[in-house]
């Protein structure tokens, strides 16, 4: 990539997260003069100092100064909003801007799966990565999930698979990332405090797709209208394999008779039947389908691919039973942080529930919900920020609640469930109102039950 960032050039980074961090770590290691410019201020971030400060990175906390602008190239976090002035100016100025995950593709030595979608990248992610490892290939599991892509490729060699998960907030500045094979999951609305309207949240999704070429490939979701709606408009170059739990397909991934198929060149293979899955759910199914369909292009074997299908329970705080209690189920689904999350998880718990909701609004219609929580809901117990919206929402009849924490959540949901009932933790919201993030919301939810005698 050095016709695009020629040796020496200088690289300002935005936040001192994750991302951030790993990008300035690779980006220093290569030889580039790095500074890192965080809003947050520097009590906060001892951590994080002391990190750049070992490698002879400069950075600035409590703001982004107008040295941010004496740079080649910026690197913005996913976390940052591109309407922030220091970026406006930065575009004004023509300093090109690029993701982390751009950062991480101009490095990385090795081919790329990538897998982005409203729900289930995390779940496909470190499934496909499951296939790699029963069959002995080597990779690593990035983005999203776990590590920053930055901080894995100086690790890897030609021979070594990255498997990423992207978001639409790390696509919205790819220049030239191309994966070899591409996983769009589904399209719901999701995000949109962030992107404009849902038709720049799609359109941010589809740019995986933008720079591959006819030797690589693109799985995408045949079952989900919104994804092939907006792939009608696209004119990809990489060859398209779908994926369908009840349409058998010429070319792709399906279920046909109890059996997990796939389809590739005239080749039926056959991977294993459906009740050999272990994953609940039927969205995890379709992730299923997704990340066999990738390992098989990938030249995984079908042995390595079956094994990994039968032994992957999933991840935490996505759809996890926690424990029973006096024969009422507790479950995790911290994870589901969009409505259509949390609708995948209410039709996939076939017992009666006590649902507990809310968090930081993201901008989404709750009478989405309303049909649903009528089928599915005896109890709706709502907190955070939404809570007040979420109840005007849902006019269906449905006993509802507003609680000022979680640990009243579920007090109130014990108070009303009998053995059979489930009570399910699954938000459909944010967690910035009164979390860290998700996985610190479900730790505490999951640390409460188990602390429950």
């Amino acid at each position: 990539m050095t016709d695009f960032l020629p040796k020496n050039s200088v690289v300002s980074v935005l936040g001192a997260g994750r991302s951030g961090l790993a990008a300035a770590n690779l980006l220093i290691k290569k030889g580039h003069p790095v500074f890192v410019s965080d809003i947050q201020k520097s009590e906060l971030k001892q951590r994080e100092i002391k990190f750049l400060k070992e490698r002879g990175i400069e950075c600035e906390f409590g703001r982004h100064s107008s040295k941010v602008l004496e740079a080649d190239l910026m690197v913005v976090s996913p976390g940052i909003s591109l309407e922030i002035e220091i970026i406006k100016k930065a575009l004004s100025l023509r300093i090109p801007v690029a993701s982390e995950l751009e950062v991480a593709y101009w490095f990385c030595p090795g081919p790329i799966v990538a897998v982005t979608g409203t729900n289930g990248k995390s779940t496909t992610t470190a499934l496909i990565g499951e296939m790699f490892k029963a069959a002995a290939r080597d990779h690593v599991v990035a983005g999203n999930i776990g590590h920053a892509f930055s901080s894995t490729v100086l690790n890897m060699t030609p021979e070594t698979t990255a498997i990423v998960e992207v978001s639409s907030f790390q696509l919205e500045l790819i220049r030239r990332f191309s994966p070899h094979i591409s996983i769009l999951l589904n399209l719901a609305p999701d995000h949109l405090d962030r992107h404009q309207n849902f038709n720049d949240y799609v359109a941010a999704k589809l740019r995986i797709f933008e720079n591959q070429t006819p030797t690589d490939f693109a799985i995408y979701n045949a079952e989900d209208p919104s994804t092939c709606q907006a792939l009608d408009s696209l004119n990809l170059r990489a060859k398209t394999f779908p994926f369908h739990a009840e349409l058998r397909l010429n070319n792709g991934c399906y279920i046909r008779q109890d059996f997990v198929e796939a389809r590739l060149d005239d080749t039926t293979h056959s991977i294993l039947g459906i009740n050999d899955l272990t994953l609940p759910g039927k969205h995890n199914r379709s992730n299923a389908l997704a990340s066999a369909l990738a390992a098989l292009l990938a030249d995984i074997p079908i042995a390595g691919i079956s094994e990994a299908l039968k032994r992957f329970k999933g991840l935490e705080h996505r759809l996890e039973f926690v424990r029973s209690i006096d024969g009422v189920m507790f479950i995790d689904d911290s994870k589901a942080t969009n409505l259509d999350s949390m609708l995948k998880a209410l039709h996939s718990v076939e017992q009666p529930l006590i649902l507990i909701a809310g968090g930081k609004d993201k901008g989404e219609d709750y009478s989405r919900l309303n049909k649903s929580i009528s089928q599915k809901v005896k109890k709706l117990i709502l907190m955070g920020e939404s809570a007040s919206k979420m109840a005007d929402a849902l006019r269906n009849g449905i006993d509802k609640v507003h609680v000022a924490n979680l640990e009243q959540a579920i007090n109130e949901a014990r108070a009303v469930a009998v053995p059979g009932d489930a009570i399910l933790f699954s938000p459909g919201c944010a967690s910035f109102d009164m979390f860290a993030n998700y996985e610190d919301r479900g730790r505490q939810f999951k640390t409460l039950v188990n602390g429950i005698e």
